[in-house]
């Protein structure tokens, strides 16, 4: 699916999306519970994903990208802007090019869990591409492309901290020497085949799909009427 803009103030699911050329990617607004994973967000104006008094929401697996803010017609910001906002999940997602941070955190958000995201070329002209105002919010074990050096003991986790601006609490104190990739391969279906016809009872087997990162889901839709009026 291909969208220009999101605003979501109910629980739902937004799922491999694609949403491009808007001034702003997604926009939480006093939401809570939804899941937000696989979505490509690209050529933003403003701001990739927004939260405004959002809580206990999942963004997870998602691609996020400004548009190129080296041009004079820019007005790219942040990857991700928080706004009281708390216990919110960003995990897995790669967030790139923007003109500020890739992510910031308002002085009234907190208990938001940053963990295990690629932050790559945001805010080129300072060295932080992170700013945190608020408190008890936890940056870990995120890649950052701006420090990747020394890791003298070659255990995946660079030897110092990165540096988050504003509450020195929320520094990533295990920043991640290697790029996170998250593969998923697609499940195969080889019982029955799709050219068998058939009735009554039928037992249904395949392979699962391999994710790197462990997720479990699934879904699984048939039909009583040849191709049409499929159940999940």
């Amino acid at each position: 699916t291909t969208i220009n803009f999101k605003y979501i103030y109910c629980t739902l699911f937004l799922v491999n999306n694609t949403i491009t050329q808007t001034s702003q990617g997604i926009v939480i607004v006093h939401s809570s519970e939804n899941i937000i994973s696989g979505n490509v967000i690209f050529f933003i104006g403003a701001q990739g994903i927004f939260l405004l008094e959002a809580y206990n929401n999942s963004i997870t697996d998602n691609y996020i990208e400004a548009q190129d803010y080296t041009s004079s017609s820019s007005s790219t910001d942040n990857g991700v802007s928080l706004t009281t906002s708390g216990n919110n999940e960003f995990k897995f997602n790669t967030i790139t090019g923007f003109r500020l941070y890739g992510i910031v955190i308002s002085s009234d958000s907190a208990k938001n869990a940053i963990i295990f995201n690629n932050f790559i070329d945001n805010n080129e002209n300072l060295l932080n591409q992170a700013s945190d105002g608020g408190v008890s919010n936890n940056f870990t074990r995120n890649f950052w492309d701006n420090w990747i050096t020394p890791d003298a003991d070659e255990n995946g986790i660079i030897d110092s901290p990165y540096l988050i601006t504003g509450n020195t609490e929320g520094d990533d104190l295990f920043p991640l020497s290697n790029f996170i990739k998250h593969t998923l391969s697609e499940p195969q279906i080889y019982s029955p085949n799709s050219a068998e016809i058939f009735s009554g009872l039928v037992q249904i087997s395949w392979i699962p799909s391999e994710d790197s990162h462990n997720f479990s889901l699934f879904s699984l839709f048939f039909s009583s009427h040849s191709i049409s009026g499929f159940n999940s």
